[in-house]
């Protein structure tokens, strides 16, 4: 690896506004990534996160039935130190697993001395002369820094479409994203709006125990399966064996994901062997079936008519999703 010289941490400090050489704002992934190579690079650096911990999405997704739609072996570090003491309890992790992936990532890295929570930034200045960031969090408190990392994601700021009159509208109003504690749907009459992966989630949790459910749908969705199941220790075992694996093969994807499409031509391969590929990708569950199929279905009619038209799903062979 090459060699990189931090500089001096020379800044000078501010009773008023403390000074870094790096300000990373967000606490997902992408923000524990940068914070802790930063760090370990010899910069001084802070993390600002808005909610009460890491995790990122998985700090504010709590609504019912959220989880990961990446099997588990792929969602999460790929540095051994950090795999080869954890294992998930489920093929597809749950909110409440990811948020303890996450506070075991905190203990394994001590992340938390250089972090601060319920932090949300709300304004960013460069200050030509000084050639520093100047950070206002919301609170009224500032930060300064040579740089600013933004990992701030593209899933945890909600969409609340304007529709007339809902502020009339006298019932119980939440969003997936920011779903409330208390709230309880057990004998209710419900609506949900959208049929997005939150939608789907939702959908499946509500349905057994509400009054009526009613799903207002503007663009018709696919839902595949994602072959959900706990692990036990032996399949546990099996899946921490195949991790050196994996988190090199993720790094060579397009998808970071520990497969890729199939680089045939789904028309040209015979009938028999394209059923076969449809069928181990339908049995494998999660994005396989999208991210690991011939590599024309998405721009080619032909094969994609073929996945459709033999998937275990459209051929009725199995009941309900």
């Amino acid at each position: 690896m090459t060699a990189i010289h931090a500089p001096k941490n020379d800044l000078a400090q501010s009773a008023e506004t403390p000074t870094y050489d790096v300000i990373v704002v967000g606490g997902g992934f992408g923000g524990i990534y940068q914070l802790r190579h930063l760090r370990d690079r010899g910069f001084s650096v802070i993390l600002l996160e808005a909610s009460g911990g890491f995790g990122g999405a998985w700090s504010l997704n709590r609504y019912p039935g959220a989880r990961v739609d990446s099997h588990a072996p792929v969602y999460q570090f790929t540095d051994e130190y950090l795999w080869k003491d954890w294992d998930f309890s489920q093929m597809y992790p749950d909110h409440e697993e990811m948020r303890s992936y996450f506070n075991y990532v905190d203990s394994k890295l001590d992340l938390s001395k250089d972090s601060r929570f319920n932090t949300k930034v709300v304004g960013a200045t460069f200050d030509e002369e000084q050639r520093m960031w100047n950070l206002e969090t919301q609170d009224g408190a500032t930060f300064r820094a040579r740089f600013v990392v933004f990992a701030t994601g593209s899933t945890t700021e909600p969409y609340t479409p304007s529709i007339p009159d809902m502020d009339a509208y006298q019932g119980e109003l939440v969003h997936t994203a920011r779903w409330r504690s208390d709230l309880d749907m057990t004998g209710k009459r419900v609506a949900i709006i959208g049929t997005g992966a939150s939608a789907v989630q939702v959908v499946q949790e509500a349905g057994p125990v509400v009054e009526n459910l009613t799903v207002f749908q503007r663009t018709p969705n696919i839902s595949l399966p994602m072959q959900q199941k706990y692990l036990d220790d032996e399949e546990q075992a099996a899946l921490k064996n195949k991790m050196p694996e994996v988190a090199a093969k993720c790094r060579e994807t397009h998808a970071a994901i520990d497969y890729d499409f199939d680089p045939r031509s789904g028309v040209e391969t015979p009938e028999d062997e394209r059923n076969a590929v449809f069928e181990r990708l339908w049995n494998q569950g999660g994005f396989a079936f999208w991210l690991g199929n011939f590599s024309d279905y998405l721009f080619n009619d032909k094969t994609n008519d073929e996945a459709q038209r033999n998937s275990p799903l459209l051929l009725g062979e199995i009941p309900h999703l």
